[in-house]
């Protein structure tokens, strides 16, 4: 099996994900997550199910205080806690790392059909930052 890279451009305000195989043959693949190919970097806590993505920006209306946008755009920066009104703090790397987990469940059922990305053999992934992160 040739060697594949996932591609995660996890941007403030949207997230892709592209499939590349070893030797750059053939275009990369955009993945679908919920049948979209550019997912908001978004998700909405703490109240009921929690929302991800274009799903949690379309449901904002209902709860504006626990649905969070921009979070990437802190991460690093020692922001502290950012607090909804049910009283569960969440610091931007936390609602990064909930983000993301979410992503690798959706690109692991969704293309792989697997329970962890990291029973794959010869996958690598790598997640874009921005060079202003230290």
């Amino acid at each position: 099996m040739a060697r594949a890279f996932l591609g995660i451009d996890f941007g403030t305000a949207q997230t892709s994900v592209a499939l590349l195989y070893e030797g750059g043959i053939g275009d990369p693949e955009i993945i679908t997550i919920n049948g979209k190919t550019t997912i908001v970097t978004a998700l909405r806590l703490g109240c009921g199910d929690p929302f991800y993505g274009n799903e949690a920006k379309e449901k904002i209306d209902e709860a504006p205080q626990n649905t969070f946008f921009s979070f990437k755009q802190k991460v690093g920066n020692n922001v502290g806690k950012i607090y909804p009104p049910e009283g569960k703090s969440y610091t931007p790397e936390e609602l990064a790392l909930v983000f993301l987990t979410w992503l690798r469940e959706k690109v692991e059922r969704g293309k792989f059909n697997v329970a962890r990305l990291a029973d794959i053999p010869n996958l690598s992934c790598v997640i874009g930052c921005p060079a202003t992160w230290d």
